[in-house]
């Protein structure tokens, strides 16, 4: 079963990156997009399927090391080998901060303020012209690679997250985040305090939204506050929910089932459109 397993494995990453580097620049962006979708959900997987907590601010985090990286690149002169460090290191710190007001509470609250931060990015990334361009956006934000080996970055990324997760959940923080979720009583039975476990994991999930951010403005080069909606944030929470929280493999399973079902809606009305009357 497990040679099945490792068979099956390298098929996949072998057909991830032969279509990063030999399909079509559209396949491979689709490609980048799902990796670093799944690299946020890999992140909040840590939250939610160990921590137990909800965010909806993950939107935030991403734009926060797509900004990172684009301000950083266009603006400092740095390289993005430079800024993704950078953007990274500062999303980190903004989430410590959040973190002590944040996880004050749990359950729906905490969802409700991860919401507001989410939206305060938001009006900061419009307002804030003469840093982050205003509505209209950055463009010009330089690639490590082109479209495909960006994407091939993207992907390589992503499998190093689902390993460092599988041993992560094993690991003495990653079992006493499952001990706090589980059985909170217990865990303070044992000497485990809930708010470093927790603080932990809503870190841990910032950062792996703002490595995304930052490979995703890279992978497209331009971005704006419409770039990242709060929907983007509910999109997050459902890869994880349909992948199957605290699993490992789910974390990819998710973002192909959302972009297959994504690709799907654009061609319905297309579809729609060959059994109606001309001029539809």
């Amino acid at each position: 079963m497990k040679a099945v397993f490792i068979v099956m494995a390298a098929l996949l990453a072998a057909g991830a990156a032969a279509t990063c580097l030999f399909a079509p620049g559209y396949y491979a962006y689709l490609m980048g997009t799902m990796a670093t979708t799944a690299l946020v959900g890999v992140g909040l997987n840590v939250l939610l399927g160990l921590a137990g907590e909800v965010s909806l601010g993950q939107g935030g985090f991403l734009a926060l090391g797509a900004y990172g990286v684009g301000i950083l690149t266009t603006k400092a002169g740095l390289n993005f080998w430079e800024a993704l460090p950078l953007a990274v290191l500062l999303v980190a710190a903004i989430s410590a901060v959040l973190s002590i007001p944040a996880l004050r509470v749990t359950g729906p609250y905490l969802a409700m303020v991860t919401i507001a931060f989410g939206f305060i990015v938001e009006s900061v990334s419009v307002e804030w012209q003469g840093l982050t361009g205003g509505a209209s956006g950055l463009a010009g934000i330089p690639a490590p690679f082109g479209t495909g080996g960006t994407a091939l970055l993207a992907c390589v990324l992503c499998v190093l997250a689902l390993a460092l997760f599988h041993t992560f959940t094993r690991s003495p923080l990653g079992l006493a985040m499952q001990a706090t979720a589980s059985a909170p009583a217990a865990a303070r039975g044992i000497g485990i305090s809930a708010l470093p476990v927790r603080t932990a994991a809503f870190m841990l999930a910032a950062v792996a939204a703002g490595l995304a951010g930052g490979l995703q403005a890279a992978l497209t080069g331009f971005i704006a506050p419409s770039s990242f909606p709060f929907s983007q944030s509910i999109l997050f929470l459902l890869v994880v929910v349909v992948g199957g929280a605290g699993r490992t493999l789910g974390r990819w399973s998710g973002p192909w089932w959302l972009c297959c079902c994504r690709s799907s809606s654009r061609a319905l009305p297309n579809i729609a459109c060959w059994f109606s009357a001309p001029g539809c």
